[in-house]
């Protein structure tokens, strides 16, 4: 193959030169004929599969202790805040309320809990488990990153099989 022998890969160097110029020896000496092998491809590889990693890792726990046990009590603050906020005026008594209105969300799916503490208040949550879905992405990213990374170093290669651009 023309990569493996010295003096193909001169012939080959010299074809495409006329289309590269004198960037022709710049680019082989960076690897950009052979992008997969060249180092700084698997460096950029390994550091967004470590970056990856260290993010998912890092928002685990989080995302755990708010599928699990969510901070119900708020203050004031937050509903001020919040992009997403509704009110509700019932007239009934507050236990009343509460059940009416733990119920309506129960009935379309939502985690519901409710706290007392001299203040009543009522969490609602669905669907608690998608921000994993997120991390199971990242985590299909990083498989399939090191698959390539685990390919390039351990996997089939053919030295004598080339394929030039424009050839079939």
């Amino acid at each position: 193959g023309a990569l493996a022998d010295p003096t193909a890969k001169a012939d080959w160097i010299d074809q495409i030169r006329a289309k590269y110029g004198g960037w022709t020896n710049v680019m082989d000496t960076l690897g950009v004929f052979q992008i997969f092998d060249s180092i700084w491809f698997r460096v950029i590889a390994a550091a967004l599969v470590i970056s990856t990693t260290a993010c998912s890792l890092h928002r685990i726990p989080g995302m755990w202790k708010t599928a699990t046990k969510p901070h119900v009590g708020v203050g004031e603050a937050f509903f001020t805040h919040a992009p997403q906020r509704d009110s509700v005026r019932l007239d009934a008594a507050p236990a009343a309320a509460l059940e009416r209105v733990a119920a309506t969300f129960r009935r379309h799916h939502y985690r519901t809990i409710v706290e007392d503490d001299g203040v009543i208040h009522l969490y609602a949550d669905r669907f608690r488990w998608i921000p994993f879905a997120g991390l199971m992405a990242h985590l299909a990213i990083v498989v399939i990153v090191l698959g390539a990374i685990v390919g390039a170093a351990f996997g089939f290669h053919d030295p004598n099989f080339m394929l030039a651009e424009g050839s079939t």
